[in-house]
């Protein structure tokens, strides 16, 4: 019995190692297709396509595993892309990556005199975020094309995708409230995937899935694609580390994260 318990806790404690010696930064593997750690540059650490950045921003000490990318108004930031041929496959795929914003979601309203309604129409008036749109990334061709993750007016995570096929516009929205969850200099993993073949996209915050919806695939062929913004306008106004992008469905449900 106590050579059993002995093996027991043998195989526990390999099984907590093999959990935490993945903890950390991203490592490469076969699906990887684009990771920046943004420790030293802001050039990918490691890309099928181009790594080369293009724009202006800068690099913080504060980051989730050393250092990461300021992507805020008082961090100098004016825009970050790269280019997505090769880095990014539109039929299957995972985005991910740490954020950490710099305001309180629910403090940061805009304060709109509603002296012109009747005190009773007053309290029903949703607050909008004063930042207008906080975009974590943004990928397009054209206007009409064109896919993002971004924290809307709202006070709403939406992982965004609109398409106009022939001249038939499509769009597919999965989202959550993050009004009371989301702080000042608090570390969130946010990941999203999509396959086509199974027709389906998934939204997860801290490990925890918290909405899916429908996909034929993100739109087809992307140039560009921006990371703290939206190419450049409506800045992240957040510290962005570790952004990584796969090949494949990495998540299909709830899943534990380094804390």
């Amino acid at each position: 019995m106590k050579l059993f318990c002995i093996l027991c806790w043998g195989m526990f404690m390999v099984s907590v190692f093999s959990v935490f010696s993945e903890a950390g930064e991203f490592e490469i593997d076969e699906h990887t297709l684009f990771l920046c750690h943004y420790n030293k540059s802001l050039d990918a650490d490691y890309a099928k396509g181009d790594p080369s950045h293009h724009g202006v921003a800068f690099l913080t000490e504060q980051g989730r595993y050393g250092k990461a990318l300021d992507a805020s108004s008082e961090g100098g930031y004016q825009g970050l892309s790269y280019q997505t041929e090769g880095n990014i496959n539109p039929d299957e795929g995972t985005l991910e990556m740490w954020v950490k914003m710099k305001f309180t979601v629910k403090e940061a309203v805009l304060e709109t005199p509603l002296t012109f309604l009747p005190p009773s129409k007053r309290e029903k008036v949703k607050p909008k975020l004063k930042y207008g749109r906080c975009y974590f990334f943004s990928c397009r061709n054209n206007p009409e094309n064109q896919f993002f993750l971004y924290l809307g007016e709202t006070m709403h995570l939406f992982f965004y995708e609109v398409k106009n096929g022939g001249g038939t516009w499509s769009s597919r929205t999965v989202g959550t409230d993050l009004s009371r969850d989301w702080r000042k200099d608090e570390w969130h993993h946010i990941a999203v995937t999509w396959s086509k073949s199974a027709g389906k996209k998934c939204l997860f915050i801290d490990g925890k899935l918290v909405n899916e919806g429908k996909t034929t695939g993100l739109c087809t062929p992307f140039t560009e694609m921006a990371v703290g913004s939206f190419m450049g306008r409506w800045k992240a106004e957040a510290v962005i580390d570790e952004v990584r992008i796969s090949d494949i469905v990495r998540y299909t449900k709830d899943f534990v994260l380094d804390n």
